[in-house]
């Protein structure tokens, strides 16, 4: 980013660049006149106009640094977590926290990894009670499954109830 962040910049110094020559040429000119007096006025009235804009950029660049910075931080922080999330973890951590559209993206990421972890955590207490043999066991959180993850739910609700079934069939 910071490579793209000095390319952008260029424009302005090709900018400075054609004013200082431009400056020059005029200065040139006027002493091939041999008017001294008005190149003087025209020498301060350039350096005057350089400066002010070398100001201007400078003020430009430190604005838009501070603006590309002011998002890149959240943008990496989202980033950081979407990977773990891509990789299997629901532990994820963003601590940034603002009223703008970056800070809405942070806490709704934190509540949708939250929910997921919640089904998969009652996902894995339901299944591994069953595999100790447990089928009178319930989901403890039925209405975290919401979504595409429903389907979860009434699957394990149905081997659930089918191996319950099957147990009292066998008992009989």
């Amino acid at each position: 980013m910071n490579d793209k962040f000095k390319k952008s910049f260029v424009s302005i110094y090709v900018g400075v660049g054609i004013l200082a020559i431009l400056s020059i040429v005029n200065i040139l000119l006027l002493s091939l006149n041999g008017d001294f007096a008005l190149m003087r006025s025209g020498i301060i009235g350039s350096v005057i106009v350089a400066l002010i804009f070398l100001l201007c950029m400078s003020l430009c660049r430190v604005v838009a640094k501070d603006l590309s910075n002011s998002m890149l931080v959240p943008i990496r922080e989202i980033q950081t977590a979407i990977q773990k999330l891509h990789n299997g973890e629901l532990d994820i951590e963003i601590a940034y926290e603002s009223k703008d559209e970056f800070g809405e993206l942070a806490e709704e990421l934190k509540d949708a990894c939250g929910k997921m972890k919640a089904v998969v955590s009652d996902a894995d207490y339901w299944l591994g009670e069953m595999s100790e043999g447990r089928f009178n066991v319930t989901s403890s959180a039925p209405n975290s499954y919401v979504g595409d993850f429903k389907t979860l739910y009434y699957s394990i609700t149905t081997l659930n109830d089918q191996m319950n079934a099957t147990l009292q069939q066998i008992q009989e």
